[in-house]
C-alpha cells in the first residue's frame, strides 16, 4: 500500500492548491530567509551582505550581515530557487527596507517558494492529522470534519499561505510524532525511530521553539524502553543537528551561537527597549543621543554618566569613535570589546564584576547564553506577561480562542481523552502551556505584521486530536456554530494584515481594538477574498470572488464521483 490512499491524495492536492492561490507575502521575515538562500546558491556562503539591504530581521556579527532566523526555511528552499533560476533565471533583486520597488520576478521566486515549502507542508500537514484521526474515531464524519476544521479553521490556514516557518515546523514536529503515536499503538508498524528522531531534527532546524515539541516525542519514545529505538531516534535528531551546528559556526563563531543573539545594531536602535518609555533624564538623554547619533548630547550628563551614555550608543551602533571618547579605561575597553567580539581585551579591565559581564557580552560563551537563555524564559514571571498570556488567549486583538472558538472544545477534550491516552493528554497539555509561556515572554508577542497569534500555529495539529474527543462526546449541535464561526473569521485573513500593535502597553486589560471587525471583514467587502501575491506575481486582479469560483471548479474535479 502507498504512503497515501486515493482519499489522502485528493484532500492533499484540495489544500494545496487552496493555500496556493491565496499566497501573501509581506516582507522583512520571508527576505531575510531568500536571502540566505541566494547567498548559499549563488554565493556559496552564510553570509548575505549582497542582499541584506531588503530586510530589517538581519543579524551583524564581526562586519558580515546574517539573517537572524533559523536556516531550515532557506536550506529546504534551494532546490526550488536551483529550479527557479534554471527556468527563469535570476531573479531581479531589491534593495529596499519597506519593500519598494519589488520586481515581478522576485514576486515570482516568492510565489513558487511558497507553493514548495509552506503550502506543501501544510497540505502535508491536513493529510497527517487526517490519518492519525484513524486511531481515535471510527465516525467518518467526525474525520471529515476535522480535517476541515483543521485546513481552513485555524492558524494553519493562514501561515500555510506565507514563507514562514510556523507550519513546515509543526509538519516536521508532529510526523514525529505521529511516527512514534504509530509505533506505539500500531502492532503491525515498522520501526520508525530513526525517521522521527530525522523530522525532529527538521523540525528545530526550521523553528527552535519546535524542540519543546520534539522533547515531548521523545519521551513517548523512552517510555518504550527500548534502547534500539532511542538509539536510532537520537542518531536522525543529531544528524539534522550537526547542519545547524556547522552553519552556527561557520556564521557566528560557536556552534551554540545563533542570529537571534546579534541583532543588527543600525536596526535595533530604532527600537531599542530602554527607548520606548525612557523614565529617568538619563535615560532620556541616552535615547535623544542615540536617536541622533551625536555623543555630544552624552555632555549634559557628568562623570561616569558621559561615559555610559557613549558606550550606550556604541553598543547599538556598533561604531568605534564613540569608544574612543569614553574616558573612563575600564568603560573604554567594555565598550571596544563588544565592537569587535574580543573577550582578550576584557583583561584590561580592573573592575572584577565589569570585566566578567565583558567577557559574557564580547564573547557570549555557552555559559552565558545558557544562563541568558534560563533567564528569558523565566521572563513569563513578571505581572505583565500574565496579562500577555491572557490577551493571546481570549482578547479580541489576535486572541487564540477570539479568532477560533472552535479550539476551546479542544481544550475540554483533553478532559475526555485523558482516561484512554494518559501520556498523549499530558503532553499536548505540556505543549500549550510551553508555546503560550514562551509567546508571552516574546517582547513582540502580537507577532508583527500578521493574523492572530502566529507563534502559536505549531500547536494546530495536535490540539485537533482531543477536538475529535468533543467530537464523539457533545452533541454536534452545540459544536458547528463554533466551526461555523472560526471558518469565517478565518476567511478574513485573506486580506492584508492591520497595523502591528508596535509599543502597545501590556500592564492593564484595556483591549487594543479588534482587527476582525475594524479591518478584515470590512477589506473582505470591498475586495472580497483576495489571491494578493498570485496576482501581483502574475500582473493581474481577478475580479472579487472569481478565484474562488475558479478553485471551486477544480475541487469539483478532483472530488468528482468517476
Amino acid at each position: 500500500m502507498g504512503v497515501f490512499n486515493g482519499k489522502e491524495w485528493k484532500i492533499f492536492f484540495t489544500f494545496w492548491i487552496v493555500y496556493s492561490a491565496f499566497s501573501m507575502y509581506i516582507t522583512w521575515n520571508e527576505n531575510t530567509r531568500l536571502d540566505l538562500t541566494l547567498a548559499v546558491v549563488e554565493e556559496g556562503r552564510f553570509s548575505i551582505d549582497s542582499y541584506y539591504k531588503n530586510t530589517g530581521d538581519r543579524s551583524f556579527f564581526k562586519g558580515h550581515y546574517y539573517t537572524d532566523k533559523m536556516p531550515g526555511m532557506s536550506f529546504i528552499d534551494i532546490p526550488v530557487y536551483v529550479a527557479f533560476k534554471f527556468f527563469f533565471g535570476t531573479p531581479e533583486l531589491h534593495y529596499h527596507l519597506y519593500n519598494v520597488g519589488v520586481t515581478d520576478s522576485w514576486l515570482l521566486f516568492v510565489l513558487l517558494s511558497i507553493i514548495f515549502t509552506s503550502a506543501l507542508f501544510g497540505s502535508l500537514s491536513v493529510v497527517l492529522v487526517y490519518k492519525i484521526s484513524d486511531y481515535f474515531t471510527n465516525k467518518e464524519l467526525h474525520r471529515n470534519l476535522i480535517v476541515i476544521v483543521y485546513g481552513f479553521g485555524t492558524l494553519i490556514f493562514v501561515y500555510s499561505r506565507f514563507f514562514y516557518d510556523h507550519v513546515t515546523s509543526a509538519f516536521f514536529a508532529f510526523l514525529c510524532f505521529y511516527l512514534i503515536f504509530k509505533m506505539k499503538y500500531d502492532k503491525n508498524s515498522r520501526d520508525y525511530s530513526f525517521l522521527a528522531g530525522l523530522a525532529g531534527g527538521l523540525a528545530v532546524l526550521v523553528s527552535i521553539p519546535s524542540i519543546f515539541l520534539v522533547f515531548g516525542c521523545f519521551i513517548m519514545l523512552i517510555l518504550f524502553k527500548s534502547i534500539r529505538r532511542t538509539a536510532l531516534f537520537l542518531l536522525g535528531f543529531v544528524l539534522v543537528m550537526l547542519i545547524l551546528m556547522f552553519y552556527n559556526n561557520s556564521a557566528f563563531g560557536h556552534p551554540l551561537h545563533m542570529g537571534y543573539d546579534y541583532p543588527d545594531p543600525q536596526v535595533v536602535s530604532m527600537y531599542p527597549d530602554e527607548c520606548r518609555s525612557p523614565k529617568t533624564f538619563e535615560d532620556k538623554i541616552h535615547c535623544e543621543a542615540l536617536e541622533k547619533k551625536n555623543g555630544d548630547i552624552c555632555n549634559q550628563l557628568s562623570g561616569v554618566g558621559i561615559d555610559k551614555c557613549l558606550f550606550f550608543i556604541a553598543e547599538y551602533t556598533k561604531n568605534n569613535s564613540f569608544c574612543q571618547s569614553i574616558n573612563d579605561s575600564d568603560w573604554k575597553a567594555y565598550c571596544d570589546s563588544i565592537i569587535v567580539f574580543d573577550p582578550d581585551i576584557c583583561d584590561d579591565i580592573k573592575n572584577e564584576s565589569m570585566r566578567t559581564r565583558c567577557v559574557g557580552s564580547s564573547q557570549k560563551s555557552s555559559s552565558y547564553f545558557l544562563g541568558a537563555r534560563i533567564k528569558n524564559l523565566l521572563y513569563f514571571f513578571k505581572p505583565d506577561r500574565l496579562n500577555v498570556m491572557m490577551r493571546l488567549l481570549v482578547f479580541p486583538y489576535r486572541g487564540l480562542f477570539f479568532y477560533y472558538p472552535i479550539l476551546i472544545f479542544s481544550i475540554i477534550g483533553l478532559f475526555f481523552m485523558y482516561k484512554s491516552y494518559k501520556v498523549e493528554t499530558l503532553l499536548i497539555v505540556l505543549f500549550f502551556l510551553s508555546f503560550l509561556l514562551l509567546n508571552a515572554r516574546i517582547f513582540a508577542w502580537w507577532g508583527g505584521f500578521c493574523f492572530g497569534p502566529r507563534h502559536l500555529t505549531a500547536l494546530m495539529p495536535f490540539l485537533m486530536i482531543p477536538l475529535l474527543f468533543s467530537f464523539k462526546k457533545i452533541k454536534m449541535n452545540y459544536i458547528i456554530p463554533f466551526i461555523v464561526i472560526s471558518l469565517f473569521f478565518n476567511l478574513l485573513s485573506v486580506q492584508y494584515p492591520e497595523e502591528a500593535g508596535l509599543g502597545k502597553s501590556v500592564d492593564n486589560f484595556i483591549p487594543f481594538g479588534n482587527p476582525l471587525f475594524e479591518h478584515y471583514l470590512p477589506s473582505l467587502l470591498k475586495y472580497g477574498p483576495r489571491s494578493t501575491l498570485l496576482e501581483q506575481a502574475l500582473n493581474f486582479q481577478f475580479k472579487p470572488f472569481v478565484n474562488v469560483a475558479l478553485l471551486l471548479l477544480i475541487i469539483y474535479f478532483i472530488w468528482r464521483k468517476k
